[in-house]
């Protein structure tokens, strides 16, 4: 287990979406049927219930000419909180809890998971839980001047040649980084959009994506997925705050 490090707390984070995902192993709920009867012991809290379908899309290439299908196919369900705050999606075998902003804090968002796994878990006999991922997307703006100072993971561009001296300067950028860390055993996929607000400010749209690397097996409880959350999390507060070393005292 490592220690947690001591981030400073943001006030006012730039948490647009929060979420939290586990995926179990074989041991997974039997029918959809089953995944609706979870749903009616968690309707106090996410009282709004909609099927959760997925598109299934095939081609068929022949010597007739292409052909195309679609298929949809019931996956699980969607539940929400009565201002639609918070969203668990729940399928046979994986739960979902999205947070939209505000974002509150860590503690409450993940006691709420803990509450909603214990209520899709009871039922099964869990003994592996092969994916667990934290996803936060941040959305802010940093001033125009200087935006160096205030993002350093940042796409880098050269204009000035022997051919062509004038000046080129950069538009809308999306770029995308995988990151490792052993020390957490975790990955992340960190997309990053920027694109000009106004003269003066730049519109960052940071989506950090962070999955452990192992998997939980012969799962003993609970504080199994608490180690692991909490070192994801780390990681992932690792990549925001050395990236945007300017943090504290813009998000205060």
């Amino acid at each position: 287990m490592i220690a947690p490090t001591p981030y400073p707390n943001l006030p006012n984070a730039p948490i647009q979406e929060a979420i939290i995902s586990l995926t179990i192993g074989q041991q997974k709920h039997a029918s959809i049927e089953e995944v609706e009867k979870v749903c009616t012991k968690l309707k106090a809290t996410y009282p709004r219930l909609k099927p959760w379908a997925l598109n299934e899309f095939a081609f068929q290439i022949s010597e007739a000419g292409v052909n195309t299908s679609h298929q949809e196919k019931a996956n699980g369900f969607v539940l929400s909180s009565d201002d639609q705050k918070k969203i668990v999606y729940l399928s046979r075998d994986t739960l979902s809890l999205n947070r939209l902003r505000p974002y509150g804090s860590w503690a409450d968002f993940s006691a709420d998971y803990k509450a909603a796994w214990e209520v899709f878990s009871a039922p099964l006999k869990v003994e592996e839980i092969t994916g667990l991922t934290i996803r936060y997307i941040n959305n802010f703006t940093i001033p125009t001047a200087g935006w160096e100072e205030y993002l350093l993971m940042r796409p880098t561009l050269q204009s000035n040649s022997v051919y062509d001296p004038s000046a080129i300067s950069m538009g809308e950028v999306f770029s995308r980084y995988v990151l490792v860390s052993e020390r957490h055993m975790a990955q992340s996929v960190v997309s990053l959009v920027l694109k000009p607000e106004n003269a003066d400010q730049l519109r960052v749209i940071m989506d950090i994506d962070v999955h452990s690397r192992t998997a939980i097996s012969n799962y003993p409880g609970y504080h199994a997925i608490t180690d692991v959350l909490n070192r994801l999390r780390d990681f992932k507060n690792q990549i925001f705050f050395s990236n945007l070393p300017k943090a504290p005292e813009s998000f205060r």
